[in-house]
């Protein structure tokens, strides 16, 4: 968000925030205002709701030529199917159909208990849900990229917390002088760096 405002200030957007949301603006262009939330800016309602679920994500980016994982969609009560499929595409992640900022999220499960683990998880998981999305796990490095209009502006890498150990504290110990320092916020996306959880 603060990327794409930084774009519209440079374009002349008059771009406000507006308290006590940390996300949401007031964006005058001419004599026109717009109320804009996270990161919609620029993009009609449709494409955010598209990005927000992931199968049509899945579909639009396959159908406009992209190579993307394969995946696919079973129902709570298509869990044998679902087992089966992992048979067949061992490298997988389970994941929620929503947008759900990494929660719930099970990355390469070894073995039927992990597995059965990460299938409740998304099921009962930070909210209930009825339906799970198996995905081939693509190994590599993750980007995220930033385009308005035809230019990209920002390249994100992001990387996974990690913390270097010294021989002498303990991992919490480590854990917890990481969360101190000042780019790490309080919360979850709330500066620089979020603070890191167990």
């Amino acid at each position: 968000t603060r990327l794409l405002v930084n774009a519209g200030l440079r374009r002349g957007l008059t771009i406000t925030l507006l308290p006590p949301s940390r996300n949401t603006f007031l964006v005058r262009i001419g004599n026109m205002e717009h109320i804009w939330k996270e990161t919609a800016f620029g993009n009609p309602v449709s494409i955010s709701r598209i990005c927000k679920q992931k199968q049509l994500t899945h579909a639009l980016l396959k159908f406009l030529g992209y190579a993307v994982p394969e995946a696919k969609v079973f129902t709570a009560a298509e869990k044998v199917e679902a087992m089966e499929w992992i048979v067949d595409n061992p490298n997988v992640v389970l994941k929620p159909l929503d947008a759900a900022h990494g929660d719930d999220i099970t990355v390469l499960p070894k073995g039927p208990d992990e597995i059965n683990e990460a299938w409740d998880l998304v099921l009962d998981g930070k909210q209930p849900r009825k339906r799970v999305l198996l995905e081939e796990y693509v190994g590599g490095e993750d980007y995220r990229l930033l385009v308005v209009g035809n230019m990209c502006l920002y390249v994100m890498h992001r990387i996974p917390a990690t913390i270097v150990g010294d021989g002498m504290l303990t991992i919490q110990q480590l854990v917890d002088r990481e969360n101190k320092r000042p780019s790490r916020g309080a919360v979850r996306y709330g500066s620089f760096y979020s603070p890191i959880v167990f």
